[in-house]
């Protein structure tokens, strides 16, 4: 009977431990991209860790994500772009098909897709917005909070 509980047990643990979702770096943080809204609506990243955005686009049309502070430019974009000297690694759904004031780093996915952008947290706590800057979605709502402890 122990034997049995504990083969039950083992497999519980294996078919736990198995998903459909391939494995990203470091600790997933899921961000879905609707029309026009990021859900959560606010993210919270710790200094130094290793983080994949899984960027979820569940609406109609193309949406994209960038994260910064200050004036908004007027081809979009914020003036201080927070992943402008980090390394961030896209992939997956991702198409980079414009360029924002600066040379703000974003990514943009397609609909119906997802991305992955994986880098390591910025040593620059505090809080930042994240905005999708396709025309129009930014006026429609399509704004959300990325706080760095």
């Amino acid at each position: 009977m122990r034997a049995l509980v504990a083969s039950g047990a083992l497999l519980a643990l294996v078919a736990g431990a198995c998903s459909t979702t391939p494995e990203v770096p470091g600790r997933a943080v899921s961000v879905e991209m609707t029309d026009f809204a990021f859900q959560p609506r606010e993210l919270r990243l710790r200094s130094g860790d290793l983080v994949t955005l899984v960027l979820k686009n569940k609406g109609t049309v193309a949406h994209e994500i960038m994260a910064g502070s200050g004036e908004i430019q007027h081809d979009g974009g914020y003036a201080t772009d927070l992943f402008g000297q980090v390394d961030v690694r896209v992939s997956g759904g991702a198409k980079p098909d414009h360029v924002h004031a600066k040379g703000g780093f974003m990514v943009v996915v397609g609909k119906g897709t997802t991305a992955h952008a994986t880098f390591t947290v910025p040593a620059r706590p505090g809080v930042y917005e994240i905005g999708c800057f396709q025309p129009g979605h930014y006026l429609a709502g399509m704004v959300g909070r990325l706080v760095i402890e």
